[in-house]
């Protein structure tokens, strides 16, 4: 039987919450400690978990007893002062994207956690999706040939999506939020893996007035040798879409809206056999958790290195500064 290890939970949110719920349906990990500045979140958290304490900061909440694992769940602007807590209090670390709300503050990060001991690593749920799994399943055993291309398309219907309004007073400005760094990065994330280091091109990027976050953007960038595009929107009736797909010499794989995986051949489209999407949903939700557990532990994982999180946020902020 796997070793139970306490979290503690910095920041309730909506991100928060959803840990929570998901951090008390896994056998590997408790609820050890919450914090988060409003009352009325700490307050729906403990209605899930009312054996948890809560604590006025987030430091005393990493230092009570049984926590043997940080999670960052704050808005951007607090994950590096949060983070480099954690990592210095010698607690393993998993933090939200985007890394940090500014390059010099995610290079610091990134450079504190780069040194022996430390263990770290950021939230982009495709790393343990079974329908990117199944992608890169599809690439290496040739379903594709030699990939020649990415490409991204995603669209909302609106932003923030509405599931996120209580947190539109961030996630809609030009500071931390946006498209690009809450749900493109999950996707310059898998570009990384399949294709190789990130260099923008050039993008286009409009805003609307009032200092609000992005409503279409259209980039090229490269993933290693790969040339990658990126179109998105906040247009239309469509609401939350969006389709990641790799080219190659004798075929395509794509991801579509999160949870499906369709394969290209001479037949056309087909999508793969993953289960419905409420099951690879909470399959990938628990997978991380999975690779969370590896992690803590010091074994091999495949979450989202802080060197790669920095590395999407690098091309998330170039993408959105036009360039």
């Amino acid at each position: 039987m796997q070793k139970a290890y306490g979290v503690a939970i910095v920041g309730l949110g909506i991100m928060g919450l959803r840990m929570v719920e998901r951090i008390a349906a896994h056998p590997g990990f408790h609820v050890a400690s919450l914090h988060d500045p409003d009352p009325a979140a700490v307050a729906r958290a403990r209605a899930a978990v009312p054996n948890a304490p809560a604590f006025d900061t987030a430091e005393a909440a990493m230092d009570a007893p049984g926590v043997g694992c940080v999670y960052v769940a704050s808005p951007p602007a607090s994950h590096v002062r949060h983070g480099l807590a954690a990592l210095d209090r010698g607690k393993p670390l998993f933090c939200e994207k985007p890394l940090a709300g500014d390059l010099a503050a995610g290079g610091a990060l990134a450079e504190r956690a780069a040194r022996p001991g430390a263990r770290a690593a950021v939230n982009f749920s495709l790393a343990a999706s079974p329908a990117f799994r199944a992608l890169e399943e599809e690439i290496r055993h040739g379903a594709v040939g030699a990939p020649t291309a990415l490409n991204l398309v995603v669209r909302f219907a609106a932003w923030p999506r509405p599931w996120q309004k209580a947190a539109a007073s961030w996630l809609d400005g030009r500071a931390e939020g946006g498209f690009v760094r809450e749900v493109v990065s999950h996707f310059l994330f898998a570009s990384l893996r399949v294709g190789g280091p990130l260099a923008v091109g050039d993008a286009r990027v409009d805003h609307p007035w009032g200092g609000a976050s992005e409503r279409r953007v259209a980039a090229r960038l490269t993933a290693g040798a790969l040339p990658f595009a990126i179109d998105g929107a906040v247009d239309g009736p469509d609401d939350d879409r969006n389709l990641f797909t790799v080219e190659g010499t004798a075929g395509a794989v794509r991801i579509r809206d999160w949870a499906l995986a369709d394969r290209r051949g001479d037949g056309g489209w087909e999508t793969l056999a993953l289960g419905s999407v409420d099951e690879v949903r909470w399959r990938a939700a628990q997978g991380q958790l999975d690779e969370l557990h590896a992690m803590v532990e010091g074994r091999p994982n495949r979450l989202a290195t802080i060197a790669e999180a920095f590395a999407v946020q690098a091309a998330a902020e170039a993408i959105l500064a036009g360039r």
